[in-house]
Parts: C-alpha cells; structure tokens; sequence
C-alpha cells in the first residue's frame, strides 16, 4: 500500500507541477517577448496578465518571477519523477517536498497580495500557479499524514546533494527579493 500511495501523490505532484511549469514558461515567454502576437489573458483592467507581468513586482533584480518559478517546477518535476520511480530515499525526498511546498504556499499568499493590494489587478496563468500550489501542497500533506515516518527529520534531505542544491536554490531566490524589497 505504501508504493501505491507514493506512486499515487508522486504522479500528482508531477501533474500539478507540469501545469505550473508550462504555465510560467509561457508567462515568462509574454515578459520578453510582450507584442509577439500570442494569447494574453487581457480582459479588462482587473483581469490583465499584461499587467502583472510588467509590473515592477515581476521581477527579481532583473529575472521574471516566471523564469524562477519554471526553474522551481522543474526541480519539483525532476523530483517528484525520481520519487516515482522509486529513484530516490523517501526519508530524504519528502521532507524535501514538504518544505518546497511550504515555499509555494508563502510564495502564493505573498504573491496574492501583490496583486491585489499592490497592483490591482490578476493575471489568469498565475491564478492557475496558484492553484497548482495549492495542489502540490495538497499532495504533499496527503501523504504526510499517511506516511509520518518519512517525515520525521526534516533535515535529513541535507544529505542528498541534488536536493541541497534544490533547497539552496530556494533560499537564495528569497533571500534576494527580501534584499530587493528592502534594500
């Protein structure tokens, strides 16, 4: 039963983070590319991807949120992919998951309030990261209840270097735009 509960929320994870991912690629693609022709999501002034993706909370010194938020839902598919296949330890992986996932669901509320309160107005391929945090986040805590001995230590991913990487990669995107934002 625990394969198939694993296997289960791995190809959740994977599903979620796909949509995410093509989602912020073709966000990021309407940042550098604005008058390509392509479908915008410009719908009146409180629905406006044009909007949001220009505004000057997209970025962090200089990279679209989009590109950072590809970049996380590549590593998350990656991830999610090598739970799948029984690739890697579960002791490490989803306490590594879990904490990505509490980075998505800050990342998520922080950017809810830019839109709302700073901007003014929501971009229709974000509500859709959003949902798909929630859904990663979902998935995560799912199998967190249902398998708690592999989340006891969640300092064991530091072990792995791949996840590491993952997790520093993390930090060092929020540590840069809280210096943005304050400094």
């Amino acid at each position: 039963m625990k394969i198939k509960t694993t296997q289960l929320i791995s190809g959740l994870v994977l599903l979620f983070s796909a949509i995410a991912l093509i989602s912020s690629l073709y966000l990021s693609f309407l940042h550098y590319f604005p008058h390509s022709g392509f479908i915008t999501c410009t719908f009146s002034e409180k629905i406006n991807c044009d909007i949001v993706t220009n505004s000057i909370y997209s970025e962090i010194l200089g990279v679209p949120l989009a590109v950072v938020g590809a970049l996380t839902y590549l590593c998350i598919f990656i991830l999610a992919l090598r739970l799948r296949k029984n690739n890697v330890n579960l002791d490490v992986a989803c306490p590594a998951l879990f904490l990505t996932s509490l980075f998505l669901i800050l990342m998520t509320a922080y950017l809810i309030f830019v839109s709302s309160v700073l901007i003014g107005a929501y971009c229709i391929f974000c509500i859709v990261t959003y949902v798909t945090n929630l859904g990663i986040a979902g998935s995560v805590l799912l199998h967190r209840h249902q398998h708690p001995e592999h989340y006891r230590s969640l300092f064991k991913p530091l072990s792995d270097p791949f996840i590491l990487n993952l997790l520093g990669f993390f930090l060092g995107i929020v540590v840069l735009y809280l210096l943005v934002l304050f400094f």
